[in-house]
This record gives structure tokens, sequence and C-alpha cells, in this order.
């Protein structure tokens, strides 16, 4: 691996279900490169790390009006996150190696589980934020695109005033501004003009300046880090099942207590969940490991999912998950496969 350029590789691809097996790297222009397991979540990171500085997208909580807008911010999220410019602005006012901006449309009264906040992590910042439904509704789908660049320069807005990150950033690249719109968009409006029907307002400005775009007060969370006086300490094991099964470790929290820590709204009695959610999806953004499953709660546990990495690699997460503050004691993991039929079926490690 010494010597060999990263820059230029995008695109990864495992040959075999075995996660022991080489992993293929594909270069723009140039041969392919193998690397040996072992070696694929440190170069992918470090590739990663060089590569971007924003992500994230559109979901459609309210739908039929999301299209044009998330084709759009989607582009501008590529592209501005990969421009060197802004990069490297970013990587002088942040420790976090990326930015990662969830929008969300939604009709008003919306009284999902998810709030627009900040959340802070050691790996990535995360900004939660609505988008009006009926701000889009009216607009055609090539007009609608006019409102993703303002969109993603509010959320990275957000993540620097509740962060408190500062320094000048640069401009917007010519290739991140959105095309002009089409000349049939022009004409369709121009004839309801002449017909008297009013056509929905495009932005005025859809370049803002920072100090132009108004923000409210977003809550900021930090994902939490775990405790080192309640680390356990994790047993040698053998390498992975040569069978071709992909190993899974069950990570198990008893629902016994809110265990001290409380989320922003209140009543609610196990705060500790969004912040294990949080934790293993600030720690999987660098490739290391995955999260398999959605977690659930089954019995009198609540049962969370990693994979694609090594037994002691997923065996260190859930000690990790268990050691966080506020996290209930007796956590255990249950070490299986994606073939098991039972959840809980499987080798127990005692956590906690």
């Amino acid at each position: 691996m010494h010597g060999i350029d990263l820059g230029p590789l995008v695109r990864r691809q495992q040959v075999a279900g075995d996660g022991n097996a080489p992993w293929l790297l594909v270069d723009r222009v140039g041969p392919a490169i193998w690397l040996a397991a072992g070696d694929y979540s440190r170069v992918m990171a470090e590739l990663d790390a060089e590569d971007y500085w924003l992500e994230g997208g559109v979901e459609a909580v309210a739908s039929g009006a999301e299209n044009g807008f998330l084709q759009e911010v989607d582009r501008v999220i590529d592209l501005l996150g990969a421009d060197e410019s802004w990069l490297a602005w970013w990587r002088r006012i942040s420790e976090a190696p990326a930015l990662e901006i969830h929008m969300m449309v939604v009709k008003e009264g919306y009284d999902g589980f998810t709030r627009e906040r900040v959340v802070r992590g050691r790996k990535r910042h995360l900004v939660e934020m609505f988008i009006d439904f009926h701000q889009l509704e009216p607009l055609e789908p090539d007009e609608r695109r006019l409102l993703a660049l303002p969109a993603v320069l509010e959320g990275l807005s957000r993540a620097e005033q509740a962060l408190k990150l500062s320094g000048e950033h640069p401009g917007i690249p010519a290739s991140v501004r959105p095309a002009p719109l089409s000349a049939g968009t022009l004409r369709r409006r121009r004839l309801r003009e002449l017909r008297g029907v009013t056509n929905a307002p495009l932005p005025q400005n859809p370049f803002l300046d920072r100090g132009e775009r108004q923000t409210g007060a977003p809550t900021v969370r930090s994902v939490l880090r775990p405790q080192p006086a309640r680390l356990t300490p994790i047993p040698a094991v053998a390498s992975q099942d040569p069978s071709g099964r992909q190993l899974v470790v069950e990570i198990h929290v008893p629902l016994n207590g809110a265990g001290g820590i409380l989320p922003g709204d209140p009543g609610y009695e196990f705060g500790w969940i969004d912040d294990i959610e949080e934790f293993l999806a600030d720690e999987s953004s660098d490739g290391s490991f995955e999260i398999y499953d959605e977690s659930e709660e089954i019995g009198e546990t609540y049962v969370f999912f990693v994979a694609g990495a090594p037994e002691q690699v997923l065996l260190r997460v859930a000690a990790d998950v268990a050691a966080l503050p506020g996290v209930p004691s007796g956590a255990f993991a249950v070490v299986t496969d994606d073939q098991s039929e039972e959840i809980g079926n499987g080798r127990r490690v005692a956590l906690s």
C-alpha cells in the first residue's frame, strides 16, 4: 500500500462474501488494485477524508413535492462536498471530517419523532432540518431546483452557528450554482401571467450571503463517548466464519431505566437509545463497520445490530456502547450471523 496515490480511487467492490476476502478498488483512469480486508477500513477512511466533507440529502416525509428539489440537493452536496477550496475551509474550522445535512420535507403540523437539531460528532456533525412541503408544492420541478442551494447553505449556517465554527468560507463555485430555468418553464410562467394566473414566487436571491440567512437556534447534542472505567475486556476471538455467512453482533441493553440522560422531549424515559443510535451512526460513518438493521425492542431488552467487520472489532463497538454514559448496566452481546432465524440465538458475551 505504500506509495499509492489514493486521490483518483472512487469505487470499491468486495469480490467475495467472506469478510476476510480482499477488496477491489477501481481507479478512474488506471488499473485496479487489491487491498487486504484488514487495510480496507483504514484506506477508505483516508480516502473519504480526502475526497469530501459534505454529505446528506432529502427525505420526503410528505411526498409529492420533492421532485426536482431532491435531485438538485444531491447535485449541490456532491459538487460542494468535493470542491477543494471548501474542503480546505472545512478542515480549518472543524475537527470532524464531515458534515451531514439531513433535510425532511414535511407539512405544517408535522408531529413525527424527529426534530430539527444539530448533533456534534467526532467523525461527523449532523444537521436535521425541515423543508416546508407547501413551499415546494406550487412550483414546477424545474423551479424547485432554485431552492436547493439556499437550503444547503441554510443547513451549513445552522451548523456554523450552533457549533460555533468560524472562518470565512470560499465563494460558491460556478459549477454548484443552478442552471437557468428552461425555456419551457419560462414560457409557461409567461402564459400564466397573460391569463391572469398568479405564478408561485421564486427565490429572490438564491445565493444568500451568510449574514442574510435567517436561522433558528436548534438544540445541539454531542455524540457521547465511552467511559473508560466501564470498559469490559473483550476476549480474543477466532477469525470470521469461513462458510461465507455474514457475521452479525447483536447488542442487547436492558430496558430497566432511563440511565439519567434525557433527550429534548420531556417525559421520554429512555434517552440512552438516542445516544446509542447517534454513537453508532457516528462511529460507522468511516466504513469501519456498518449498522446491520434497525434497532428494536425485544422482550426486556433493546437490541442494536452491527456487522461488516471482524468479530473483535464488532465486540469492541459493543463494549463501547455499553460504556456510554447513562446506558443501563447488564448489557450483553450475541455473536450470530445473517442466517440466524431468531434474535438472541448465538454466543453470548457479557459487556457490563
